[in-house]
């Protein structure tokens, strides 16, 4: 049988980029912990389903079953499922579905959502457990851009085993790269989460930092700003507040004079 996880006929391809749209998600920290797919309904009608920790919310019954879901299953709650903006924990594998039209597998690291391009990717993955159906536009809104801080490494088949690549840092959509596990813990993330996630998805983030990282080194009073590609020192482009993350020293002198103290 046909595996509908990698649709050899794929939904449509992304829309151009857009501004973020608000997702019909419900934080689940004041409700009792529910298990991915419990699907459920409030006092006022409004159908959900339970996605890494948060509630996805449909439109109506027939978008419920267009995801592939029993209404039959339906748990009745008391209260309202008031809107939210957290989104499905890092870890959790979600699948855009409108009836048959069904997107490709992706897992949520970094608040983002990372398709997988096969089975083989799929297999190889940390995140185990149920996929989980979402509704096709609900899938294309999710972040694709990893948050800054998530640490990744890569993998390269079904048996989990690690390539390699070293364990980066993602900054602004890039990857920094470590030489090691003392890079790792100089820097301060020896505690942080790091995601395995596909060779071909670790080879695809870009290296040069974008316009207004702000960046320090383990033990250095200074903060740098990254500038624009072709800017000379003293024209920082973009923000110049929010955190600065540590990078190795090799790094932060390699950026400069991209970067202005």
């Amino acid at each position: 049988m046909p595996d509908d996880r990698f649709p050899r006929t794929p939904a449509p391809a992304d829309p151009p980029p857009a501004p973020p749209p608000a997702l019909p998600l419900t934080d689940l920290a004041d409700l009792a912990d529910l298990a991915d797919g419990t699907l459920v309904r409030d006092s006022t009608g409004q159908l959900a389903v339970a996605v890494g920790g948060v509630l996805v919310r449909f439109a109506d019954l027939a978008e419920l079953t267009a995801c592939g879901y029993d209404e039959r299953r339906v748990l009745a709650m008391p209260g309202r499922f008031d809107p939210g903006q957290a989104l499905p924990a890092d870890g959790t594998l979600v699948q855009g579905r409108d009836g048959q039209v069904t997107t490709a597998v992706a897992m949520m690291v970094g608040q983002a959502r990372l398709d997988f391009a096969s089975e083989a990717e799929l297999e190889a993955a940390p995140a185990r457990g149920v996929v989980n159906g979402v509704p096709l536009p609900l899938f294309r809104g999710l972040p694709v851009v990893p948050a800054d801080g998530t640490l990744c490494r890569a993998t390269v088949d079904r048996a989990g085993r690690y390539d390699p690549r070293p364990v980066a840092l993602l900054l602004g959509g890039a990857l920094i790269a470590f030489d090691g596990p003392e890079e790792v813990a100089a820097c301060g993330y020896q505690d942080s989460t790091v995601w395995t996630i596909p060779s071909r998805v670790y080879d695809g983030f870009p290296t040069e930092l974008p316009a207004g990282v702000r960046l320090t080194s383990p033990g250095s009073g200074t903060v740098s700003t990254v500038t624009a590609a072709g800017d000379t020192p003293g024209e920082a482009v973009g923000t110049t507040t929010g955190r600065a993350w540590v990078v190795p020293e090799r790094v932060l002198r390699a950026v400069v004079p991209r970067a202005e103290a």
